[in-house]
């Protein structure tokens, strides 16, 4: 009987003591437990991570989160496979046999023509190390011949010699590589593959030190990406060409998506790692340090009271005066402004952005011939010397291709102070600085 024939050997009948059998038992159980972990993940991400990070993301985030969790998925698999193939170069021959002959009739990637021959290939070297012809040849025939290899060559040839000993000196040398090593590669390609779904437009206009980690996280993305290209790439014509991938061919061309992906991200690198002036005050800096939001409420806000509307939220439980806060004080405004008659509707998630000095500008609606922006202009008092965030009204006209025209061409529509603790609006009454 040729037990290397999938689907008429038995595996049970391989000794359940072998040390082999175990391990290979324990690879097939942690692949299974992974595979679970992989779809938790995958539903958690879907369903409670999206809805959490939707004021961050954009329309690829549904494709990049899978090749994410996919791409870690495959990376702890490869190093938990490394952690085992150093166990396995311990082992005498007999233990390595079982161990691949049991996966190689249980294992469902083993069913597939890539794993198949590399098990039987593996299989066929320890029955050569254990001196064994007969069962050497029965996997060497199982073997496609358009697969080459070394190894498989030398055990060929002893085959089909007179030597009853084979000579293990002539294989190629057998290492792991570290497992800890692929894992941390795994979780910094994992994290920039996830990147890509991540709204740049958004991240990279809040202060210096969230900008500073969105241009980090944006290298990362491009050197994952970069790496994925490159591999595909070169495997495909490795395919081509029936050889091996070549690594320097893989490094050029892992330089030149590089590059290219500087090249196309320029604009946001440099916007992510550009120092901009501020233009509030050390007391503005004081002020924001020492407030306390505990006491940040809209119950006294009577007048114009949007709590019960669908179409936006206050995130109070972030910290004041961040780009959130802010975004959500013009939410609030564009909702006055409305119902004030001076815009006809307004958006229920700004796209958020910085002027040349570093104010934050939102944009709250936008017609046939206008667009309106709101823009941060620091902390100011109230007549009451109430704390309160300035926003400034502008309409910018569109240009025939419904550009903006830009502030240099705007009219100024309003200034607004809206209360820190209450979120009262108070209009200025003034159109001019």
């Amino acid at each position: 009987m040729n037990c290397y024939k999938q689907g008429e050997f038995d595996v049970t009948l391989l000794d359940e003591e072998s040390v082999g059998v175990k391990i290979a038992k324990r690879v097939i159980l942690v692949h299974k437990i992974s595979l679970l972990y992989f779809g938790l993940l995958l539903f958690l991400g879907y369903y409670y991570l999206k809805d959490y990070l939707r004021l961050y993301i954009d329309g690829s985030f549904n494709i990049s989160f899978f090749a994410s969790i996919l791409t870690l998925y495959v990376g702890f698999l490869s190093g938990y496979a490394n952690i085992t193939k150093k166990k396995l170069l311990s082992f005498v021959p007999k233990e390595v046999h079982d161990y691949t002959l049991y996966l190689y009739h249980r294992h469902v990637l083993c069913k597939s023509p890539g794993y198949k021959k590399l098990f039987l290939k593996s299989m066929a070297v320890a029955d050569a190390k254990m001196g064994d012809k007969e069962k050497c040849r029965q996997a060497v025939d199982l073997i496609p011949a358009s697969f080459k290899n070394d190894d498989l060559e030398l055990v060929k040839e002893w085959i089909n010699s007179e030597k009853q000993d084979f000579d293990e000196s002539k294989l190629a040398k057998q290492k792991a590589a570290n497992p800890f090593v692929i894992i941390i590669f795994a979780l910094l390609l994992s994290y920039g593959v996830f990147f890509i779904g991540m709204d740049l437009n958004y991240l990279s206009c809040g202060r210096y030190f969230q900008r500073f980690l969105t241009g980090l996280s944006l290298l990362d993305s491009i050197i994952s990406v970069s790496l994925v290209y490159a591999f595909g790439v070169s495997l495909i014509v490795a395919i081509h060409k029936k050889g091996k991938q070549n690594k320097k061919a893989f490094f050029i061309l892992f330089c030149i998506f590089s590059f290219l992906g500087c090249l196309i991200y320029k604009s946001e690198l440099v916007s992510c790692f550009e120092r901009y002036q501020s233009d509030w005050s050390d007391a503005d800096e004081e002020l924001i340090d020492s407030y306390d939001y505990d006491d940040y409420s809209s119950d006294d806000y009577s007048d114009y009271d949007y709590s019960n509307e669908d179409d936006y939220s206050i995130d109070a439980s972030s910290e004041p005066y961040n780009d959130i806060d802010i975004m959500n004080d013009m939410i609030i405004l564009a909702g006055f402004l409305k119902e004030q008659g001076i815009i006809e509707d307004y958006y229920s998630s700004l796209n958020l952005s910085y002027t040349a000095k570093g104010n934050v500008r939102g944009t709250v609606y936008r017609d046939e011939s206008y667009e309106y922006n709101l823009y941060d202009n620091g902390l100011k008092q109230d007549e009451n010397g109430n704390d309160c965030l300035e926003l400034v009204l502008e309409a910018e006209p569109l240009d025939e291709n419904g550009n903006s025209l830009g502030q240099a061409e705007a009219s100024l529509k309003g200034f607004y102070l809206i209360n820190l603790k209450t979120n009262e609006i108070i209009d200025e009454h003034k159109t001019h600085w």
